[in-house]
């Protein structure tokens, strides 16, 4: 986005890419860290968590 004064360009807003990365290799790790303390998980165990999830 291209902030002007009187059809002139004076100041362009970008997202701070960093911060953004920063944010998106926290949320790997995390899922990571949780994957490798837990194990396999089977079949039976993704459909229970799931029919827990939805109300009759």
């Amino acid at each position: 986005m291209v902030i002007t004064r009187h059809g002139r360009p004076i100041a362009r807003l970008v997202p701070e890419a960093s911060r953004r990365q920063a944010e998106i290799d926290e949320a790997v790790e995390s899922i990571m860290r949780l994957r490798a303390g837990r194990g396999t998980v089977t079949a039976e165990e993704i459909l229970s968590s799931i029919r827990e999830g939805r109300k009759y």
